[in-house]
């Protein structure tokens, strides 16, 4: 069931985009490809699929070919995978990993692009705790030595008076 909602947000933002770039309203691409516009926007929105014959036409009258929305589903398959991977790896929830999935293509590729680049940054950085650690021994280095100096500088208590 999660795929085929994942599914739809593939391509009704798809199609949403091309509509826009075409400069179309939601009324006048509905009406070109032979649908009503409250479909076209359940389209959009997700909450259903096209039939093939419906892509088809949207397709057309978008100058776009349906190749170009199986190339996308083809891509953003990919993306998804590799998403929900880095997701797994960071702990992150079933239930929030279902609802960054089901966001926009770019913002799912921006989300994918910020955690591969954190866990890139990750590997070539210490630890948080190792680098408190080291400070901490330098820090406590530092004080021995400063000790050991001061005492080394005075002079011995010396037996005069007694």
């Amino acid at each position: 069931m999660m795929q085929r909602g994942i599914q739809r947000q593939r391509i009704g933002p798809a199609i949403r985009r091309l509509r826009r770039m075409n400069q179309l309203t939601l009324d006048d691409l509905a009406s070109q490809a032979g649908i009503s516009a409250s479909h076209l926007s359940r389209l959009e929105r997700g909450q259903t699929l096209p039939s093939f014959q419906v892509l088809s036409d949207i397709a057309h009258v978008l100058g776009a070919d349906v190749d170009e929305f199986v190339r996308l589903e083809s891509e953003v398959t990919n993306l998804d995978a590799d998403l929900q991977e880095l997701l797994d790896a960071y702990g992150f929830s079933e239930d929030l990993q279902h609802e960054m999935l089901s966001t926009s293509i770019e913002l799912r590729q921006a989300l994918f692009e910020t955690l591969k680049e954190l866990g890139a940054t990750a590997h070539r950085r210490p630890k948080p705790a190792k680098i408190r650690n080291a400070r901490r021994g330098s820090n406590r280095r530092g004080l021995q030595q400063q000790a050991q100096e001061q005492t080394q500088d005075q002079p011995e208590p010396s037996s005069v008076g007694a």
